[in-house]
């Protein structure tokens, strides 16, 4: 007959528990700060990001953090003020696939457009340090890149084959359009995004 005492039960359930809880979940789903995600819905939804940089006269912020919409909206009020996003380094993407690949088997990671920064190529140019980082252009920016995470995350909750949810983001990125209105071009024109001959013909 073996007897097993109470002490001796209790740990062998703590040390269950323990490598249950240290074991990594399929999928982690990340993307950028330009998706403008709340940091409850990001909370929420179990999403990662990583922030993009505003760059004025008097330095280089981090979004979000240091730098907010309304910070931004108020700088520019002032006559000759300047501003333009930087995306995060090549070294800060490697630093932070590799700190979710702690938690998680795969990272997708939702970049913003392509052609609309230096982002997605340093993103992919990190990528290549690993074999289970894949970086997806969503093909927009802004609030339709937020539609796109948190449309991610939904399907995310069907499957967790990776090839099914890349081909996924392709075909709903073909459908979702976003555009804004500004009241003068000098925001854009500030931070590089629009010519001075198109500055001078939208005034």
């Amino acid at each position: 007959v073996v007897v097993v005492r109470e002490e001796e039960v209790a740990n062998v359930e703590n040390d269950i528990a323990l490598f249950h809880g240290n074991e990594k979940k399929k999928i982690c789903l990340t993307t950028e700060s330009v998706s403008d995600l709340s940091e409850e819905m990001l909370r929420r939804y179990d999403v990662k990001m990583i922030s993009y940089y505003v760059r004025t006269e008097e330095g280089r912020f981090c979004d979000v953090t240091e730098m907010s919409s309304e910070n931004i909206s108020e700088y520019l009020r002032q006559p000759g003020r300047y501003v333009a996003s930087d995306a995060p380094s090549v070294e800060e993407y490697e630093a932070f696939f590799e700190k979710n690949l702690e938690d998680a088997e795969q990272v997708i990671h939702i970049c913003m457009a392509e052609k609309s920064g230096r982002g997605y190529y340093r993103a992919k140019k990190a990528a290549e340090r690993f074999t289970n980082v894949h970086v997806l252009d969503c093909g927009t920016t802004s609030c339709g890149m937020g539609l796109l995470t948190l449309d991610m995350v939904r399907m995310l909750g069907k499957t967790e084959d990776v090839e099914e949810l890349k081909a996924y983001l392709e075909l709903k990125k073909q459908v979702i359009r976003t555009s804004c209105v500004l009241a003068t071009p000098e925001r854009l024109y500030s931070g590089g995004q629009c010519s001075k001959p198109l500055k001078i013909l939208c005034e």
